[in-house]
């Protein structure tokens, strides 16, 4: 990531650290949780896989067919694809370069499912 002018992950721990510690964020695709590590907030640190005892390894993404027959609506309807996160239980919802695959549907569907309602920011960067 040496080509971009400010890596994006500092870009959003200065906006959390801007805003109210008390804050719950949920850092979809951490990577290696840089995120928690760096601000005061709780933080749930969630990858595909890691090494890292903190992140919560969780596949949010599941690849569907191209096919000219694929019914999308049915499938954002009907497709469940849950992190072990409570429902309105998150303030902040984070993608850090994370939304690039193809199935990012799924990533925001379950980001709507686990941000507050009366209070959800979602903050990306892809």
């Amino acid at each position: 990531m040496s080509h971009w002018p400010e890596q994006p992950v500092n870009i959003i721990i200065k906006w959390l650290r801007s805003h109210s510690s008390s804050l719950t964020v949920a850092d979809f695709g951490c990577g290696d949780a840089r995120i928690a590590r760096n601000v005061k907030n709780k933080v749930f640190s969630i990858d595909l896989v890691s090494n890292i005892p903190s992140v919560i390894a969780c596949e949010m993404s599941h690849i569907i067919s191209s096919g000219l027959d694929f019914d999308f609506e049915a499938f954002w309807l009907n497709f469940t694809c849950k992190t072990p996160l409570d429902s309105s239980s998150i303030d902040v919802a984070v993608f850090c370069l994370s939304l690039m695959g193809t199935n990012y549907p799924s990533y925001l569907k379950e980001a709507n499912r686990v941000l507050k309602p009366w209070f959800s920011t979602m903050k990306m960067l892809y």
